[in-house]
């Protein structure tokens, strides 16, 4: 029944997501956001956002654009976070990671635009909400994914050569626990 949940979570996800990279131009870094996003993964962010959302009768459209600026924000830190600058990392989910698969300017390129794309998906036209809520959900995941939250996380992770168990607990909490916490938390707001 999970795997099943988790399949067809996935799969509703990655079909907004496509929706949502249409009106890219055809590029290079079209195919490089799209690589980035659609290379794999649980989609356990996603998932949450899904979930939570039939507690609340959410619209499941709604929740799938919750879900789909998620995992673009989700992405672009994974990018980033392959970085040679960060990382170093070549490989992701047993592929290339994006850098490696294309040059690092267009990784680099390619994360902001997933970034952006997680903005624009909640302030999209076709995602049924009113502004007010929309403010309040971008808000949030700028908060959480900003130098209070993801970004102070990268920076602790990459700034400190010996982690103690009081900032590995930190370190995920910031990078990891606030975008689940998001996941949630949208939907909340989301019903009101």
């Amino acid at each position: 029944m999970f795997e099943e949940k988790l399949q067809d979570c996935k799969h509703k996800t990655e079909a907004r997501l496509r929706h949502r990279f249409a009106n890219i131009p055809e590029s290079s870094i079209k195919d490089a956001i799209s690589y980035a996003v659609l290379n794999g993964g649980k989609r356990l962010r996603a998932f949450l956002v899904l979930e939570s959302s039939s507690i609340f009768d959410i619209d499941p459209v709604a929740a799938e654009h919750v879900a789909a600026a998620v995992e673009c924000l989700h992405a672009y830190s994974l990018v980033h976070d392959d970085l040679p600058s960060m990382d170093n990392d070549k490989y992701r989910r047993g592929k290339k990671t994006t850098h490696y698969k294309y040059n690092e300017f267009t990784a680099i390129l390619a994360g902001c635009g997933l970034l952006t794309k997680s903005y624009l998906t909640i302030a999209s036209k076709e995602f049924n909400l009113s502004g007010d809520k929309k403010i309040k959900l971008i808000k949030l995941l700028s908060e959480f994914s900003g130098e209070r939250g993801l970004l102070l996380g990268q920076y602790i992770d990459l700034s400190s050569s010996n982690t103690k168990l009081g900032e590995r607990i930190e370190l995920n909490q910031l990078k990891t626990g606030m975008l689940m916490s998001f996941c949630c938390q949208a939907v909340a707001i989301s019903a009101g």
